[in-house]
């Protein structure tokens, strides 16, 4: 740091003026009246009885501007402590997004598969691109071949 800078820096701090631009600042303190407005809100929903917080989430699940939009089911029982489980599935289940969204188990077995040289196990996908056609030079599909061998 320049010895300039640090001489107007420590002059501002005797002086008690702030080191953080006003607008910088304006925006901190909006910052905070922000988080404050969500904790209240957090704090109104967690009081909520059952049936009241069921009707909140039907009302607000894919509202942009609600606190609770498109949140996992984890996110909305640590916000409606007095659901379980249950009662929130039963209740996002009735939206499109949530159901096509929602995260799935898949606990399939495999039979592993084996590649003893390079080039000997290949897996092959084709992957059609009729709708960017006219941003790719005409082509309308695109051939991905994938060599299994691990090094």
């Amino acid at each position: 740091m320049s010895p300039r800078r640090s001489a107007r820096l420590r002059s501002n701090i005797e002086n008690g003026n702030s080191l953080i631009p006003s607008e910088i600042s304006e925006d901190i303190n909006e910052t905070n009246r922000d988080n404050d407005d969500r904790e209240s809100e957090i704090r109104a929903l967690q009081s909520m009885d059952r049936d009241s917080a069921l009707n909140f989430i039907r009302k607000n699940y894919s509202n942009p501007s609600s606190l609770i939009c498109y949140s996992s089911i984890t996110g909305l029982k640590k916000i409606f402590k007095s659901l379980s489980e249950d009662d929130i599935k039963s209740v996002l289940s009735k939206f499109e997004s949530w159901s096509l969204m929602k995260s799935s188990k898949d606990n399939h077995i495999y039979n592993p598969f084996l590649s003893h040289n390079l080039r000997d196990v290949f897996q092959m996908d084709c992957i059609q691109l009729k709708e960017l056609a006219q941003h790719n030079q005409g082509f309308n599909y695109l051939l991905c071949v994938i060599d299994v061998f691990r090094y």
